[in-house]
């Protein structure tokens, strides 16, 4: 499970920011760094949609798009962070990881309330997981 925590602050640093006050919309661009609490968020561009111009809405990020929280790993070529139902989507060719065990789809859904995740798979691109088994020595093989 990766947590967003709505009650925690969100530190964003990249090479360019654009405020768009009339669109309630802040575009982060260039080494994009979205830290909180456990969690970080690695992108080319993050994109932050405002809801009446005070709480985030939705963020997407795009480009080489890495989500890390402890041992967990998320990948993908785009994320969408929907604050009304809690869920990240992560597309292009995304990929999870959490210790040694790795599933990939055409999309996968996180639901942040819930310990829960969906992967979507299709004709050409079937889900596919790798469950390794959890002995002490495979534990410090795969890291």
């Amino acid at each position: 499970k990766i947590a967003i925590d709505r009650n925690q602050p969100i530190t964003i640093t990249s090479n360019n920011m654009e405020a768009r006050k009339k669109e309630n919309l802040v575009i982060f661009k260039g080494d994009v760094k979205a830290e909180q609490k456990d969690y970080t968020l690695y992108s080319k561009e993050l994109y932050v949609y405002y809801a009446d111009g005070k709480e985030i809405k939705e963020m997407i990020a795009t480009g080489d798009v890495r989500i890390v929280q402890l041992n967990k790993t998320a990948t993908g070529e785009k994320a969408v962070y929907t604050r009304e139902n809690r869920t990240v989507v992560l597309t292009g060719n995304p990929q999870a990881e959490q210790d040694c065990d790795i599933v990939k789809g055409d999309k996968i859904t996180i639901f942040l309330d819930e310990d829960k995740s969906f992967v979507e798979g299709s004709a050409n691109n079937r889900v596919k997981a790798v469950v390794n088994p959890k002995d002490e020595k495979n534990k410090t093989k795969c890291k």
